[in-house]
């Protein structure tokens, strides 16, 4: 194989449906795909395997075989490029016939005499919207027929994000307080007192505050700090935009942190939960 990438929707691209969604006050719906990857066929690429175990067998002659893939498997690196295009081709070939959104390559649409329906995907994920409910229904119906599929009903969660809709108020807020919680029970900062900025005002941080001996790179636990830097970007893309210059200074010493950038990690840890009941984004 010579290509493994496999894009997915864009934050960006799945919070302006969200709030065309709202604005219109349109149906929001959301399907998994069950097993995807193992929907795709292997095109181009002659893949052996060995057996599984408790199913093997053998040749005439008692000499081990292997098995050749046909169909793709979770854990090929090319699995999700593969079942990306045998989606696409499902919505852009099949009776629904979904144009491609050029700027973001996983966002489908259709105008059919003025019934919108638009289809955002991640992975396996699809998050379902438009004018008709109707042709929203079709959609999945059809759809269900193709691929195995749970339909999850109205949108409720995506992507470790929480929906709250209001269709009286027409509102709809985006928010993550769980993930917050369990970042917080993660670096047991439950009882920390929280703080009014992501950042403390008076901290400079710095390459001279990172180890410099031997011995304190050693000692620094660089796992853990790249693990608490990685909750607080991801929290930043998705529904925390006011976090993103306090992440990016914290990015920048990823190689070798030091106490300084420790405490400064905490630092935003514990503004987040002084947030937390009002975190998110509301359209």
């Amino acid at each position: 194989y010579s290509d493994i990438f496999a894009p997915v929707i864009k934050f960006v691209t799945l919070r302006i449906l969200l709030a065309i969604a709202c604005v219109m006050n349109w149906d929001l719906h959301q399907i998994d795909i069950g097993n995807a990857y193992c929907n795709a066929f292997v095109t181009d690429d002659h893949i052996l395997m060995r057996q599984p175990a408790g199913f093997e067998q053998y040749g005439p002659n008692g000499e081990e075989l292997v098995c050749r893939l046909r169909k793709s498997l979770y854990g090929l690196k090319q699995a999700g490029r593969e079942w990306n295009s045998l989606l696409n081709e499902w919505l852009v070939t099949s009776k629904w016939k979904l144009t491609r959104c050029r700027s973001d390559y996983c966002l489908y649409y259709a105008n059919r005499g003025g019934k919108v329906l638009i289809v955002g995907c991640y992975v396996d994920d699809l998050v379902i919207t438009g004018n008709c409910p109707k042709l929203i229904r079709d959609f999945k119906a059809d759809i269900g027929s193709r691929f195995k599929i749970t339909d999850m009903g109205e949108l409720k969660w995506i992507l470790g994000m929480e929906v709250e809709r209001d269709r009286k108020k027409r509102t709809l807020t985006l928010h993550q307080r769980k993930y917050i919680n369990d970042i917080l029970d993660l670096f047991k900062m439950q009882d920390c007192h929280p703080k009014a900025t992501p950042a403390d005002p008076s901290a400079r941080l710095s390459k001279d505050d990172s180890p410099q001996t031997e011995a304190e790179k050693a000692a620094t636990d660089l796992t853990k700090y790249r693990q608490m830097v990685g909750k607080l970007v991801y929290l930043m893309v998705a529904s925390e935009p006011m976090i993103s210059f306090a992440v990016s200074q914290l990015s920048r010493f990823f190689s070798c942190p030091g106490s300084k950038h420790f405490a400064a990690c905490r630092y935003a840890i514990s503004y987040l939960k002084g947030i937390h009941h009002e975190q998110g984004i509301t359209f």
